[in-house]
């Protein structure tokens, strides 16, 4: 076997080797999160459920609700939306972050018809967010968040916990 061949294959093992060490420092212990949120200026209720690469990257999906949301002057009767975006988190420290949210929204809302019946209509936009979170425990977090999707939908000022699993 050439001597330059195994020197090569050592060199690069090596490298993948440190590489794996530098990821796994970056690793979290619980990964995997769940929150909910309630939002004062339209109301609503929201649910995501997440994955945190690292302390600084995670994806997450979520729904949200609102009964009747006075975006339509008070005639839409019902919205909700499906979404999924990337979470992009700066930590301020051990207790405060700051994060921001890209994705896609799905959303539909329903206004009543003459006659009888409602109406849905659905759009897909743009997700964007950005919020405040602050560490209550290794697994709870309370977060203050702005979340709206381009085209003619809410802007959900929400009030949440997250819990880590």
């Amino acid at each position: 076997m050439d001597i330059n061949l195994m020197k090569s294959f050592f060199k690069k093992l090596s490298i993948l080797a440190l590489c794996a060490c530098g990821f796994s420092a970056l690793a979290i212990d619980n990964p995997v999160f769940l929150d909910a949120n309630l939002s004062p200026s339209t109301l609503g209720v929201s649910l995501n459920i997440g994955y945190r690469f690292n302390n600084y990257l995670g994806l997450e999906a979520g729904a949200i609700y609102s009964p009747s949301y006075a975006y339509c002057d008070g005639s839409c009767k019902s919205y909700h939306m499906f979404d999924a975006a990337v979470k992009g988190v700066l930590p301020l420290g051990d207790l405060v972050s700051l994060y921001g949210k890209l994705g896609v929204g799905l959303n539909e809302y329903s206004a009543p018809i003459s006659g009888s019946g409602y109406l849905g209509t659905q759009n897909v936009g743009v997700l964007l967010g950005a919020g405040l979170a602050f560490n209550l425990s290794t697994h709870w977090e309370l977060h203050l968040e702005d979340v709206i999707v381009t085209g003619a939908n809410p802007n959900f000022i929400n009030l949440g916990m997250e819990f880590k699993f």
